[in-house]
């Protein structure tokens, strides 16, 4: 049995919980659930998802998205223990802490204060600019 957030996740069953109610999920999306939860939160690429999902099958990439898509929305609020990290591949986590940055930097470094998300595009006036007046 492996747990996060309010998800359970019987590999043995193959039944996947949420607040003890069993989930509809597809064989296709526990496998992947499977192979996500049973590498203890390393990045796994999609190219190790399609060989170990559809081994020996040509299948679009877009299947592991819809896949993805479909365990997200049955998790709800724990939909982002599921990480996607752009151009590399995917990651369960325990939380979604647990997949940003520490907030206590490493020894003898210095803490770097971004924004967490843009507030809007910087440096981009002129260029902004003229697409107005192209679309005008």
């Amino acid at each position: 049995m492996i747990k996060f957030g309010h998800i359970e996740i019987d590999m043995s069953t193959r039944v996947v919980r949420r607040h003890n109610e069993a989930l509809c999920v597809g064989s296709r999306a526990f496998d992947i659930l499977a192979l996500l939860a049973s590498v203890d939160g390393r990045l796994v690429t999609k190219d190790e998802l399609m060989d170990a999902v559809w081994p020996d099958t040509v299948v679009e990439e877009n299947n592991i998205h819809v896949h993805l898509s479909a365990l997200r929305k049955a998790f709800g609020e724990d939909r982002d223990c599921i990480v996607t990290v752009p151009g590399r591949g995917y990651r369960l986590v325990q939380s979604r802490a647990a997949a940003l940055p520490s907030e206590s930097p490493a020894p003898g470094k210095a803490r770097r204060t971004l924004p967490p998300f843009p507030t809007g595009l910087i440096g981009r006036d002129a260029a902004i600019a003229q697409v107005r007046a192209a679309l005008d």
